[in-house]
């Protein structure tokens, strides 16, 4: 992969152990740019330019090829800031030791560096886990959870009522929210802005110079950071000393039970960000002040990153604050607040995750983000074994069988293209079927491999070339801005003289993508090389069924590449917007021999304070792809009511669910291997009608509907489902039924 870089640095070889040649790419920059040995002892290379990258290729016999690189966080070292970026080539070790080099640059007073690692996190954190100071809260669910504490509750409904309101009325999906922030140790919903008191020194190092008698001497001023003061009060203590107390007992007694892992590959651009008018009156954050971007950098397999950009305030030169030594200065420089966005590799347009920004940025920091598993998107993985389809959006595929199910990395394919994933980036899903779009990975790394087809084939008939445009990520130099950028680059189609139907056959004019695998410029944003095809599965068939599909590798002739050639059966169904789905509370419900429609008034006879309420309902996946249905109830302004019967397990007895009485189901997995298409849904209950209808008597658990002294009260009958389907990258999208109002009443 390439690592990007900004500014001026000095690159050079720290350790080299390994038998295959090695050298490193400078590309991009101002000035810098070439071909290096890796070999220690060499002069170092003096780069300079707004951004650029750097490559360590080896050669294996079949010629130079990118290495698998990762990089070590920086430190401060006397003038310096410095860090290595280790590499691991195609050998039979992994121990990034194979050609080492070091980069310095100077410490000055403009520009910062900023570093550190990218994860996910999931399960019982509804708070970012990388912000300390305060309560970040990032997602919709996560606000839904946060606002069941009153104390939080309160506190996000008069800081934030928009976001506050979409929580009460979320029928649980994971909609985009900009972060919210909470304080949980400052006096004011921001921190005040803060400037920087840098002291700069005269100082130099020598650069040797291969070729030259004398060294270049790089002249620099050395910063030293000496103060910090507030540049921008805020006017007003916003919060008591008692809410803050509140806050810090509900985070004592929360264990964070959060999964993490690292986003390996994350591509990343941060943005300066300009607090509004609002924000610097006392109000919370917005993020919807102005903004400046400041370039892009991507993260190591490790999801390890280093960016660096100079802040775009001019100093203010303050002169008389402080005794300096001759020739000394003292800048007075604000603190920048940053913004880190996660961009999606197969677009870079798309934004997947922002975080909320970080205040008063020093010259030098260690920025952690924690992206939601929801937001991470797509993440390449190293290609590994011989097979060449390897992964399909997030869900890493092994190699094929005889029968053509899959297994690698704890996730299961069975042979009709059913998916059980497992490993740790992929969605946890259970026999399910694929939906809507996502990235296909393969690996054709071969030399001889210059284009490839993907093709597929459903019971209809022939194969069919697949001729969908792609682009992929790749760092270019922007004539206007002399950044280098990441941008989408088109690899495809273009029509060429191709051999489809075997090398005995003629050439036909077929749609073909290039190879960039094997392409020597550096410049391809790594991972990204292997996405072959970017699947949109609702094309491929208009039912229900394994479609099957085939990557075919080409030499530069047309001639298929003696075994570059894979097939792959998966199950496309995307029934949840087609004939196959459906989901529905009846409008007449029944309570006390009495059947009503929706907005229903009923009373409840005199002394009885639990009558049962009758309800008919169904949620059919006809497609035997149900994963669990509910029908639920809220009060008034409260939220849930717990009512009996209880969810059961969809167990089954021949092809219908046995008999137990429920107002849903949850699917029963049969194990990863031994999937099954018999839970379609409400239609398999043995007293459903003939439109799959079920019907249920509801009580309440509490005994009784209406509270003490409560006259009346409106309730909702809601119906939720989850179904086994995924894109790769999530699974188990939910679907929801119009919700169907009674009230109840006391007898006058």
């Amino acid at each position: 992969m390439s690592i990007t870089m900004q500014g001026a640095w000095a690159v050079q070889v720290k350790s080299k152990s390994a038998a295959f040649p090695q050298q490193f790419v400078i590309s991009g920059a101002d000035s810098g740019n070439g071909v290096y040995p890796g070999q220690p002892g060499t002069p170092p290379v003096w780069v300079q330019g707004k951004s650029w990258t750097i490559s360590i290729l080896h050669n294996p016999g079949t010629g130079f090829q990118p290495s698998d690189e990762r990089i070590k966080f920086p430190a401060k070292v006397g003038s310096f800031y410095q860090f290595d970026i280790e590499s691991n080539d195609s050998g039979g070790d992994a121990d990034f030791n194979d050609l080492v080099l070091t980069c310095r640059m100077p410490a000055t007073a403009s520009d910062f560096l900023i570093y550190g690692n990218v994860s996910y996190y999931e399960g019982f954190c509804w708070f970012n886990p990388c912000f300390r100071r305060w309560i970040v809260v990032d997602t919709l669910p996560a606000v839904v959870a946060a606002i069941k504490n009153p104390v939080l509750g309160k506190l996000i409904k008069d800081l934030y009522p928009q976001v506050h309101k979409a929580a009460l009325q979320s029928k649980g999906g994971d909609d985009d929210i900009r972060p919210i922030v909470l304080p949980l140790q400052a006096d004011t919903a921001l921190p005040p802005s803060m400037a920087l008191g840098i002291e700069t020194k005269p100082d130099e190092f020598q650069l040797a110079a291969e070729g030259k008698k004398r060294a270049t001497k790089v002249n620099f001023d050395a910063a030293v950071t000496t103060q910090s003061r507030v540049i921008d009060q805020l006017p007003a203590i916003q919060w008591q000393a008692q809410q803050k107390l509140e806050l810090a007992k509900i985070l004592d007694k929360i264990q964070l039970f959060c999964q993490t892992g690292p986003v390996p590959n994350a591509i990343l651009r941060f943005q300066e960000y300009d607090r509004t008018n609002a924000e610097k009156a006392g109000g919370p954050y917005s993020g919807d002040g102005n903004r400046f971007n400041l370039g892009a950098c991507v993260a190591d397999a490790n999801g390890n990153y280093i960016f660096r950009f100079t802040q775009s305030f001019l100093a203010e030169l303050v002169e008389g604050l402080f005794d300096r030594a001759p020739g000394e200065t003292f800048n007075v420089q604000k603190m920048p607040d940053l913004i880190a966005q996660l961009l999606d590799p197969t677009d870079l347009s798309v934004v997947n995750f922002e975080t909320a920004a970080h205040f008063n940025v020093p010259l030098l920091k260690r920025i952690d983000l924690c992206v939601p598993k929801s937001k991470v998107g797509t993440v390449s993985q190293p290609c590994t074994g011989q097979n060449i389809i390897q992964q399909l959006g997030n869900i890493i595929v092994g190699p094929p069988s005889p029968t053509g199910a899959r297994t690698g990395a704890g996730n299961h394919l069975t042979a009709d293209g059913l998916i059980t994933a497992n490993h740790f980036l992929a969605p946890k899903v259970k026999c399910a079927g694929w939906r809507n779009n996502f990235a296909l990975y393969g690996c054709l790394s071969n030399t001889s491999i210059k284009h490839y087809t993907v093709e597929y084939v459903n019971d209809d008939g022939d194969w069919t070339l697949i001729g969908d445009p792609l682009a992929l990520p790749k760092f270019v130099l922007n004539p206007i801005t002399l950044i280098k950028e990441l941008v989408n680059v088109p690899v495809g189609p273009t029509t060429r003289n191709l051999r489809v139907n075997g090398n005995t056959n003629p050439a036909v004019s077929a749609p073909a993508y290039d190879n960039i695998e094997i392409d020597p410029d550096p410049d391809w944003y790594a991972t990204s090389r292997r996405l072959k095809a970017y699947l949109k599965t609702a094309k491929y068939t208009d039912t229900a069924r394994p479609v099957r599909f085939r990557l075919t590798g080409f030499a530069s002739n047309g001639n298929q590449v003696s075994g570059a050639r894979e097939y792959i059966t998966l199950f496309i169904d995307n029934s949840a917007v087609r004939q196959n789905f459906d989901i529905d509370i009846a409008d007449e419900v029944t309570m006390d021999s009495q059947s009503l429609g929706n907005c229903a008034l009923f009373t409840l006879p005199e002394g009885e304070e639990a009558t049962p309420i009758t309800v008919r309902f169904k949620a059919i996946q006809r497609t035997g792809l149900m994963n669990a249905y509910t029908l639920f109830m809220q009060k008034g302004a409260t939220g849930s009511f717990q009512v009996d019967p209880d969810v059961e397990p969809a167990t089954f007895s021949g092809g219908t669910l046995t008999t137990v009485d429920n107002r849903g189901r949850t699917y029963v997995h049969p194990g990863d291997t031994n999937c099954h298409l018999l839970f379609s849904g409400t239609d398999r209950e043995g007293t459903a009608d003939a439109d799959g209808y079920y019907e249920v008597e509801l009580v309440p658990q509490s005994g009784r509907w209406l509270e003490p002294g409560q006259t009346f009260c409106a309730f909702s009958l809601n119906l939720s489902c989850t179904t086994r389907q995924t894109n790769g990258s999530s699974g188990y999208p939910d679907w929801w039924a119009v919700p169907v109002l009674i009230g109840i009443q006391r007898a006058s």
